[in-house]
Order: C-alpha cells, then sequence, then structure tokens
C-alpha cells in the first residue's frame, strides 16, 4: 500500500498536496523541538532541501520519506496522514 500511494503521490495534482505534506513534516519537527539544521545533520538530507520540502517547493522520492520517517523517529503515516492520502485522486 505504500509504495502504491508514492506512485499516486507522483501522479497526483503536486501542489496542494506538497504544500500540506511540508506543513505536516514542519509540525512534527517542531513538535520535536528539532531544527532543520538537527534534522540535516540526522537524515543527511541538506538543511536547504529540507526547506523546500516543508514550503511545498520539491517533489519527493521514496529514499527521502524513509530518511526523514528515520530522523524524526515515527512511521511513514503520521508523515502522510489519510487527509494528504484523501487528496489523491
Amino acid at each position: 500500500m505504500f509504495f502504491r500511494l508514492i506512485l499516486q503521490l507522483a501522479m497526483a495534482d503536486k501542489s496542494e498536496i506538497l504544500i500540506k505534506f511540508g506543513q505536516n513534516l514542519r509540525n512534527i519537527r517542531e513538535s520535536k523541538k528539532m531544527t532543520v539544521q538537527q534534522l540535516d545533520a540526522l537524515t543527511a538530507i541538506d538543511h536547504s532541501e529540507i526547506s523546500k520540502l516543508e514550503n511545498g517547493k520539491k517533489s519527493l522520492e521514496l529514499m527521502t520519506i524513509l530518511k526523514l520517517c528515520k530522523g524524526l523517529q515515527i512511521k511513514a503515516d503520521q508523515l502522510i496522514p489519510s487527509t494528504i492520502i484523501d487528496m489523491i485522486d
């Protein structure tokens, strides 16, 4: 199911989905009292790329999602909640 979701995300209208994802990513990071630079150190995703993700300016790849989940110590469904999944046609 998770990989099907990634495929559907790639085909969906990305702008609104990416904005929602970015807002969720920022909320999770901030709830853990973590800076973008700290998340960079934990995930090896450059802080400028994390910023682009949080602002809905960058599409995601599966490995990016997995690194973020590992760095934030969360499950994928926390990073991509049903409210985002429901936006997919």
